[in-house]
């Protein structure tokens, strides 16, 4: 029988967020999405634009983004140049007796449901 003192409950309400991870296929890593899709930077006239696509992706998921909702998040995903392996994921923040509960990567935040295309 689990001890009622060690269960971690994870938020389904106020704290969830979708976040887009890329999983490497020949060893499994999982790096996270973080960054703008298709900034312009408009110069004067309507022909004078800079348009540019800027996609990183990082090991840490305390430094991806995170959206809000899932349309959001969708929108995005959708958007990107390559998005070959990767997948849409609800976290939800892991709270235990109370506290801020850590998983063993050292962040709050726990996969609760992925999305896929």
């Amino acid at each position: 029988m689990e001890n009622e003192i060690d269960k971690c409950v994870v938020g389904m309400q106020n704290n969830r967020r979708y976040f887009i991870v890329r999983q490497d296929p020949k060893n499994g890593e999982v790096t996270f999405f973080s960054g703008f899709f298709n900034e312009v930077d408009c110069i004067g006239t309507e022909d004078e634009c800079q348009c540019w696509e800027n996609e990183s992706w990082v090991d840490d998921k305390e430094k991806a983004s995170k959206f809000k909702d899932y349309s959001e998040a969708k929108a995005i995903f959708d958007n990107l140049a390559d998005n070959s392996n990767c997948h849409l994921v609800m976290y939800g923040w892991a709270v235990k007796n109370g506290f801020d509960k850590k998983g063993f990567d050292g962040s709050n935040w726990f996969p609760l449901k992925t999305f896929t295309k």
